[in-house]
């Protein structure tokens, strides 16, 4: 694999490739990334500094020079990638275990997205740094039970659980109790989210920008009527919206398509509260 990084050093835009082979070479990786170092090291993010006493005697040590640059490289990664360069050395495991490295997890490409989810949020300071999660259409994993496992990842911004059908309606209520910072949330085609879980994002995600329920229909029960709240297995109906129209005032984006148990009354409401869509 040969990863290029455009950097600017300067002014002037720096290019640097590297060429990742099935061997893990130690000493040629380490090499490049000196070559690195020399050109990064004053222009480093001052985040992925590893700041300890002999840092602040002017006393640095190879690794705390590593580090830095080496996060840069490895942000760049896909997961796998990431996690075969933590084998390569003691150096790259330490920065490979970086919180800063795993703030935004895209588990849609894992392999066993379950066990990715496990250990990222075993780690506590890492799952406290985690800002965007995307566990799209990771329906044979993610269930309301994986969903609680989210509560160390206190600071999550963004969260993506289109597809995952078995997220059942109680949990996610719950799990939205610990995740009060969220700003965009993804919700595609999940059958079972219904008037009680929208009541619940309204109440505990007042930062709430973006939300997508498309998809998220309920099937109308004999003698029912379109938006009365008679959905059966969930369903998004006018109860719910009306909830999201009354508390999440910094909402720019509302899907609502196929979501036919919906009445002219809550998409009134909607529009009363310059939601735009």
């Amino acid at each position: 694999m040969v990863l290029q990084m455009d950097y600017d050093v300067g002014g002037n835009l720096k290019r640097f490739r590297f060429i990742f082979g099935s061997d893990h070479s130690t000493s040629c990786r380490c090499a490049a990334l000196h070559n690195l170092i020399n050109e990064l090291r004053a222009e480093a993010d001052p985040r992925l500094r590893l700041r300890d006493e002999r840092a602040e005697r002017g006393a640095v040590s190879a690794r705390w020079l590593v580090s830095p640059a080496l996060a840069l490289v490895l942000d760049r990664l896909p997961l796998r990638e990431r996690a075969a360069a933590a084998g390569v050395c003691r150096a790259w495991r330490c920065a490979a275990a970086s919180p800063w490295l795993w703030r935004r997890v895209d588990a849609k490409p894992s392999r066993n997205p379950g066990r990715l989810l496990a250990r990222l949020l075993s780690d506590e300071r890492r799952a406290a740094g985690l800002e965007a999660l995307n566990l799209e259409f990771c329906a044979g994993v993610v269930t309301g039970a994986t969903l609680l496992q989210l509560a160390p990842a206190r600071n999550l911004l963004e969260l993506n659980l289109n597809g995952c059908r078995k997220v059942d309606e109680p949990r996610l209520c719950e799990a939205l109790e610990t995740l009060p910072k969220l700003e965009r949330l993804e919700l595609y085609w999940n059958t079972r989210v219904g008037t009680r879980a929208l009541q619940a994002i309204a109440k505990n995600c007042p930062s709430l920008t973006y939300l997508n329920l498309s998809g998220c229909r309920g099937k109308i029960a004999p003698g029912g009527a379109p938006g009365d709240g008679s959905g059966r297995d969930g369903g998004v109906c006018d109860r719910g919206v009306e909830a999201l129209a009354a508390k999440l005032r910094r909402l720019e984006f509302l899907d609502l398509t196929r979501c036919d148990a919906l009445s002219d009354r809550s998409l009134c409401a909607v529009v009363r509260a310059n939601f735009s869509y």
